[in-house]
């Protein structure tokens, strides 16, 4: 494989992709940040491995540029501590395999977007998200960049805690997988190429985002 081959390159970055969620409650609306990095995790090819010194799941990769000369390494992370304290499993993700926290990444359910939008933000307050205020707690920063993915948000404000530990809808469903994911995922990555200042492979923007989208 191409993409994930080893060269004799220095890898000069290390970022980290966290799918905020709660562990125990997968495929539910508050754990779509977990959905979407399982996602990306096929995308590359990546096997989830439970690491017991971060308290969560953990896959790596190394991705060449597309010119060949540099190489990025990407560690996803699942914490494995409920949703309000996995700052905790990020903290040691960071520790563990040297990461610089301006290179951390969340991704995470958004209320206040229609279901299947998205977008990128480069920090601030959690928002009443107890899992980004868990990070910024543990990470002592709040400039965090984050993929905020769109749950919609239920009619009565006291219907929310039930509402984000539900399963997604047959139809709610179908807006998942007729893109919406794959678009978030190709979002995240020309993030981290801006960044990084590298080039991805058109492939794996392009080529293996189709075939993992006709795969869903």
């Amino acid at each position: 494989n191409l993409l994930l081959q080893h060269c004799p390159c220095i890898v000069s970055t290390v970022f980290q992709i966290v799918g905020l969620g709660n562990f125990d409650f997968p495929h539910t609306r508050h754990s779509i940040g977990m959905t979407v990095v399982d996602h990306l995790a096929r995308l590359l090819d990546m096997t989830w491995l439970k690491n017991r010194s971060v308290e969560g799941m953990v896959s790596q990769t190394t991705v060449s540029s597309a010119d060949g000369v540099d190489e990025l390494e990407l560690v996803l992370l699942k914490s494995r501590l409920p949703m309000n304290v996995n700052g905790r499993s990020v903290r040691k993700a960071v520790e563990t395999f040297g990461i610089a926290d301006a290179d951390v990444y969340l991704v995470h359910d958004e209320l206040d977007k229609v279901l299947g939008k998205w977008s990128m933000k480069e920090g601030g307050s959690a928002r009443g998200h107890n899992g980004v205020k868990s990070v910024i707690e543990h990470l002592n920063t709040s400039a965090i960049p984050r993929l905020r993915f769109g749950i919609d948000r239920p009619t009565s404000k006291s219907a929310i805690a039930r509402y984000v530990l539900q399963k997604f809808t047959e139809d709610e469903r179908t807006v998942l997988q007729s893109g919406a994911i794959q678009n978030a995922i190709r979002t995240l990555l020309k993030h981290i190429e801006t960044n990084a200042v590298v080039k991805f492979p058109k492939e794996l923007l392009n080529e293996r985002m189709a075939a993992n989208r006709s795969k869903s």
